[in-house]
């Protein structure tokens, strides 16, 4: 569905219009609002990931590759978890510190592009190849750059044992496969990564007012229901949460369909959080 076809139910696009505008123009410590609500749902992903397992997110270690709006987000909300942030890798190479780096500080020095200025490295940091990222030792692995990045011929190496897909596609259905057989939770890109433009929606539609308080609310709880019920699925039907985050979607799409089907404009706002 387009955005004018979404602006024509609104029942109010001139609203519409402006909650966006608003929205698009909030600071959240100095950085746009747009800029950290998907990495905040990232962190969300994997702390309902987390408490599903039964594993305590503060203390467990976390692996981001890339360090932009979306990885550097999700690093400062990880350790704001407790999560212990012990590797970030930029285009430059990695960035280590197995007693955990000091992720605010990181953020503060990035440049437009994420890459980190050295300068601004702990005495404790270590620098290596960005191509070592999965050597590095970690119980959580973020990748948050590009797509492909894990695949049949590296996945056996990694070391964590949840996989929060940040990036768009970045692991393969081979590599999938393989992480499922060896008992690594991947959350699937589309719904760890899916606060950013849900968020976007949300505000459109008038689900959310342009406000920084409800944005991080409705993320967070629409990313811990919806982690749940994937990973609830999944281990009922003996499958990975990809499978069963596929098997949702296209029950909610057929659920939305017939709401939209049903009411004015006005009245079909709740539909989208089906």
């Amino acid at each position: 569905m387009t955005v004018q076809a979404m602006l024509d139910r609104s029942g109010d696009a001139a609203a519409a219009g402006r909650r966006v505008s608003q929205g698009l123009a909030i600071k959240v410590e100095g950085i746009g609002l747009a800029d950290v609500i998907g990495g905040f749902g990232v962190a969300e992903a994997a702390a309902a990931a987390a408490e599903h397992k039964g594993w305590d997110l503060k203390g467990l270690r976390a692996v981001l590759q890339g360090f932009g709006s979306m990885g550097g987000s999700s690093a400062r909300y990880l350790a704001r978890h407790g999560a212990r942030v012990v590797g970030v890798i930029d285009v430059n190479g990695a960035i280590t510190n197995p007693n955990g780096l000091d992720v605010e500080k990181l953020v503060a020095s990035r440049s437009a592009l994420g890459e980190v200025d050295r300068k601004a490295l702990g005495r404790d940091d270590r620098q290596g190849s960005r191509d070592s990222w999965l050597e590095i030792n970690t119980d959580i692995l973020v990748p948050a750059a590009i797509g492909d990045v894990l695949t049949a011929s590296n996945a056996g190496k990694v070391k964590a044992r949840m996989v929060v897909e940040a990036a768009n596609i970045p692991t393969t259905d081979e590599a999938q496969e393989i992480l499922f057989k060896r008992g690594v939770v991947v959350i699937p890109d589309y719904v760890a990564n899916g606060g950013a433009n849900a968020w976007w929606w949300w505000t459109l539609l008038g689900v959310i007012e342009a406000d920084a308080d409800q944005s991080f609310k409705k993320v967070h709880d629409v990313m811990h229901e919806t982690v749940k019920a994937m990973l609830e699925r999944a281990d009922k039907q003996h499958v990975s949460p990809r499978q069963a985050a596929d098997e949702l979607s296209m029950h909610n799409l057929e659920q939305l369909a017939s709401k939209l089907g049903e009411d004015a404009p006005g009245k079909r706002l709740n539909a989208v959080t089906a």
